[in-house]
């Protein structure tokens, strides 16, 4: 995520709010999920998700970075 971070959050190699970090660093996360999803498979229009960055990975676009507060935050967007 170019310029986005780095960024303090919470989490653990063993939480649900995956983030590692070294030991001695606590909260400096070094690594973190992909994606966070929620989907509901009998109906696939209820499918949520964030990316820790935006939905396209091309540099100076306006969606490369769009997704970076709702991914911090723990938040969730329809797809």
């Amino acid at each position: 995520m170019l310029g986005s971070g780095p960024m303090p959050m919470g989490g653990s190699g063993e939480t649900l709010y995956r983030g590692w970090y070294d030991y001695d660093k606590p909260f400096a996360v070094t690594h973190c999920a992909a994606l966070r999803m929620v989907a509901d498979l009998s109906d696939q229009e209820k499918v949520m998700a964030t990316l820790p960055g935006g939905v396209t990975g091309r540099t100076f676009h306006t969606h490369q970075k769009d997704q970076v507060d709702a991914f911090m935050f723990g938040e969730k967007m329809y797809w």
